[in-house]
């Protein structure tokens, strides 16, 4: 099981790989942080991965595959924490599929 902590429901390729979406209350909190409305600083960053961490650990089980995604920016933050909380986060691999959407191709795990 992996839980998708990017703020977008799940397609179907990715639900088949194992990817499972969060409650809907769950969902909308992740998405809400990773959304930034102005430049963050490495402070907000450093804050926001850490929410994102600690919700992790209150809600899911301890040492899940866990696959972000959102703005670049945090990325590696979110992958520190997350670690370092003993969760495994992924990225999801996505091939362009024509001019607008991209094609879900599988997971690369963070190690």
């Amino acid at each position: 099981m992996i839980y998708n902590l990017t703020g977008w429901p799940a397609d179907l390729a990715m639900l088949e790989a194992g990817v499972v979406d969060l409650p809907d209350n769950q969902g909308k909190y992740i998405a809400k942080l990773l959304e930034f409305p102005e430049l963050p600083t490495q402070i907000d960053l450093a804050a926001t991965a850490k929410l994102i961490a600690e919700f992790c650990v209150a809600k899911l089980s301890k040492d899940a595959r866990v696959l972000i995604g959102g703005p670049n920016f945090l990325m590696h933050w979110l992958e520190v924490e997350l670690c370092a909380e003993g969760f495994r986060p992924c990225h999801g691999f996505f091939r362009p599929a024509d001019f607008v959407d991209y094609e879900f191709c599988g997971l690369v795990e963070v190690l």
